[in-house]
């Protein structure tokens, strides 16, 4: 799987008089309140948090591999402060947090899918400015065939992460480093570094996938992918595509989606991409959630539910808002 992605030198002489190092990959979540290891984030008056679930001590042969995109990004080191551009998600808080504690032992972080020469980097920022193009062309006309077209782009960018990170694994690995790597769920495929030999712990979180996860996963693998899972992926990216903005708007369960096939998927694909003609622009999410309500039987499905009560409180700070929320 690293095949053709090269080399650097290695980290230096007291790692390679060790033997081979170990991986642990804890992919998805593993807490209730998980963001990335050691679960909540808490401000640093609160002191140390204790981080689980590692089967090594950090120290100065850990090298921690943080997951980020980045049109540029060759694999040296990067500063715990460096981590991202900014800081806006508590995701990334938590992924700062730890990559502290790894500098503070003595151990670097890399980026996952950091690349090891300059023909993969300007490849990777190729493909990295072609998915975001499709997608911002799927945003501004959502219809079925520019969706295919997202796919193919996106599906070639994921093939090439999927062998960065595998490589860079095996890399640190066989360098005797012991690597911890925190990613999605999705990156399952980068269990199969293990083949490559060493020592692999693989820790997978719990949490459910979408039918467009479905889709890319099946990808990832090699499983053979049908039009069917196609158009529960497209029906679902519209779906997520649209604001929750209004009282009471609620994403229909993923298992409405799954549940249909056939004829009756197929009709579900059409009668969304033809609200989306009509209006124009993307359709009000209760629209596609009464297509999907009649399609699965399940009349409740698009029934108003509680709105998010953040929104609840701003409407009522705002002059005229409808206080009915």
């Amino acid at each position: 799987m690293a095949r053709g992605l090269g080399v650097i030198a290695a980290p230096g002489p007291e790692l390679a008089a060790r033997h081979r190092g170990t991986a642990q990959l804890l992919l998805g979540r593993h807490a209730p309140n998980d963001h990335y290891l050691g679960g909540r984030f808490y401000r640093p008056a609160h002191g140390q948090r204790t981080v689980r679930g590692l089967s090594f001590a950090l120290g100065a042969h850990t090298v921690h591999l943080f997951e980020a995109l980045a049109a540029a990004q060759r694999r040296v080191p990067v500063p715990a402060r460096a981590l991202f551009p900014r800081f806006t998600t508590r995701y990334e808080l938590t992924a700062l947090a730890f990559a502290q504690r790894v500098e503070s032992a003595g151990g670097v972080n890399y980026n996952a899918e950091s690349r090891p020469t300059a023909r993969l980097d300007r490849r990777y920022a190729e493909l990295y400015t072609a998915a975001q193009r499709a997608d911002l062309a799927f945003f501004k006309r959502p219809v079925y065939a520019v969706y295919r077209r997202v796919v193919v782009e996106e599906e070639r960018f994921s093939r090439l992460r999927e062998r960065l990170i595998a490589a860079n694994v095996e890399h640190f690995t066989a360098r005797g480093c012991d690597v911890i790597v925190r990613l999605g769920r999705m990156h399952s495929a980068v269990r199969r570094a293990a083949a490559l030999g060493g020592r692999v712990t693989t820790q997978i979180g719990a949490g459910s996938f979408f039918p467009e996860q479905v889709l890319k996963r099946k990808l990832a693998f090699g499983l053979p992918v049908c039009e069917e899972d196609r158009m529960r992926a497209y029906v679902d990216r519209l779906l997520r595509l649209l604001p929750l903005w209004e009282a009471g708007a609620a994403l229909p369960p993923p298992g409405l989606l799954f549940a249909l096939a056939g004829p009756a998927l197929a009709a579900v694909r059409d009668r969304c991409e033809a609200a989306v003609v009509e209006s124009g622009t993307l359709p009000p999410l209760r629209r596609l959630a009464h297509i999907l309500a009649e399609a699965s039987g399940h009349p409740k499905a698009g029934a108003a539910l509680p709105g998010d009560p953040r929104f609840v409180l701003l409407r009522r700070l705002t002059p005229g808002a409808d206080r009915r929320a």
